[in-house]
């Protein structure tokens, strides 16, 4: 059942009164118009771009240029030194920052 479940295509609305007959697609815009005409609600569309996750920093994503200074603390790159390029030869081996362990 799981195939024909998740298809919007293809099903036709049953025993929907006014609905029967029509597709996914017509029946949303439907009941929409429907809801509308009576003051009930309105169709729009809803979405928020959300907080740009970056709590798991690692070598092959998102790159955060950052300096460990003992004397200044945590400071950004400067961007006249940007962008940072990482080694091509580093293979990530799973046994901490590969970054660490690099000759260059």
């Amino acid at each position: 059942w799981a195939e024909w479940y998740g298809d919007k295509t293809r099903g036709v609305c049953v025993h929907s009164g006014v609905l029967d007959g029509l597709g996914h697609k017509a029946a949303v815009d439907k009941v929409a118009e429907l809801l509308a005409a009576q003051g009930l609600g309105e169709k729009k569309t809803t979405w928020r771009l959300r907080d740009w996750g970056i709590s798991r920093q690692r070598y092959w994503g998102t790159p955060i240029p950052i300096i460990h200074c003992d004397d200044c603390g945590v400071v950004p790159v400067p961007e006249k030194d940007l962008p940072v390029t990482l080694p091509e030869d580093l293979i990530p081996d799973g046994s901490g920052n590969p970054l660490n362990k690099h000759a260059g």
